[in-house]
């Protein structure tokens, strides 16, 4: 029963075969019962109740071991299953951005090809174009070149022509209608310091109206100096009065003394071009809103203003020559952006003034200075008022009492 045979030997031998053989099975046992150390004398039935107990544990811990491997398969399969997906989503993501990719790169060809089609297109239409303004400007230049001959070739003739006109008639002098009195003094008052004028309300005369006043017998003076300045404060229909604004004590003014006004004209009215840069009161400076302010004046006593001369100019005034700023630099212009527009504004005003003043003396217009343009209206006495250059108001009409 202990060896599982029949042992046909003595007891003694047999139980020492079954000792030895208990001892051994002992020893094969000992390393799956870790609980305790089996003692060799240990009989068989508790060693197998042991090793079943081992067993039975050894079964349950491999059943809850064969559970845990499921579920961490599961859970492995499951996972496996999320990466695959994940993978084909990445996959096909992949998938649409290179055909993305790819269509951006087309279309990039192609739109690569259609601006250098464009752009080789729009340079031969320029060029086309360039060719045909260069054969066109040739034309034009021919033809400048024609014309600039014709009017060399008609200049001489034209000075010819003067010259042999000029040695029968003197030629026209178109100032001397500026240098004829509008009117004369008809009373002085010197207490008073007043003066009556033969001008009235009838002749469009007004208050504020201002006169040089000249000797009587005697010619405007070319530089347009007077001997005195009256300004007409009081109307009547045939008369008016005024105050005597400026005169010298050894020349003091007269009946009979002759008055004129550039501007005024109590027939027609006059025209003016302005060029240059003015000084209005002749402090050294140069008001940039001169050329307005004179304009207003001329415009408030009955005359005309242009831009341009032409046959109907009748008066150039000229102020000093424009002057033209250096040209700016790139430094300058990073101080002050303006720079470059007040250098072409210089240069502009240049150019007006020497083609206006080329054009006058071509057509033989009066150039006077600002200077004389002053004498010549009676308005040296008045430069320093606040609003001298604003005109006056005119008062046509009413009569002499009512005026005062």
């Amino acid at each position: 029963m202990t060896l599982g045979r029949v042992q046909e030997t003595s007891a003694e031998v047999n139980f020492n075969l079954i000792h030895s053989e208990v001892a051994r099975a002992v020893t094969t046992a000992q390393p799956h019962i870790k609980v305790e150390t089996i003692d060799p004398n240990t009989g068989l039935v508790p060693i197998i109740d042991k090793l079943d107990a081992v067993l039975t544990a050894t079964l349950l811990a491999k059943e809850n071991l064969e559970k845990d491997l499921e579920q961490l398969q599961q859970k492995f399969d499951d996972a496996f299953a999320r990466i695959n997906a994940t993978a084909a989503t990445l996959t096909a993501e992949k998938e649409d951005i290179f055909r993305q990719n790819d269509k951006i790169a087309s279309d990039y060809r192609e739109l690569e090809t259609e601006r250098t089609r464009a752009a080789d297109e729009r340079v031969a239409t320029v060029q086309q174009k360039l060719i045909a303004e260069r054969q066109l400007s040739q034309g034009f230049n021919q033809d400048l070149l024609r014309t600039q001959a014709e009017l060399e070739l008609a200049h001489g003739k034209l000075s010819a022509a003067e010259e042999k006109v000029r040695k029968i008639e003197p030629v026209p002098d178109r100032a001397a209608s500026v240098y004829e009195p509008d009117g004369k003094i008809i009373l002085v008052d010197e207490l008073a310091g007043v003066v009556h004028l033969n001008l009235g309300s009838d002749d469009r005369v007004y208050r504020g109206l201002t006169f040089s006043v000249y000797d009587r017998g005697s010619a405007i003076r070319k530089d347009g100096r007077a001997k005195a300045e009256v300004e007409i404060f009081g109307l009547s229909k045939n008369y008016s009065l005024a105050r005597i604004v400026r005169s010298a004590a050894k020349n003091p003014i007269a009946t009979e003394d002759a008055i004129a006004n550039l501007i005024w004209d109590a027939s027609e009215s006059k025209t003016f071009v302005l060029i240059g840069e003015f000084d209005l009161d002749s402090d050294g400076v140069v008001e940039g809103d001169a050329p307005d302010r004179i304009s207003s004046l001329i415009s408030q006593w009955g005359g005309k203003v242009e831009k341009e001369v032409s046959v109907a100019t009748d008066v150039v005034i000229v102020g000093n020559l424009p002057s033209i700023p250096p040209k700016p630099t790139f430094d300058d212009l990073e101080i002050d952006p303006l720079a470059q527009e007040r250098y072409d504004f210089a240069q502009q005003q240049r150019t007006r003034y020497d083609r206006i003043h080329d054009s006058a003396r071509d057509l033989m217009i009066p150039m006077f200075k600002y200077s004389k343009f002053l004498y010549l209206i009676g308005y040296t006495g008045q430069v320093q008022k606040p609003r001298a250059f604003y005109g006056s108001d005119p008062g046509w009409g009413g009569d002499f009492h009512s005026s005062l």
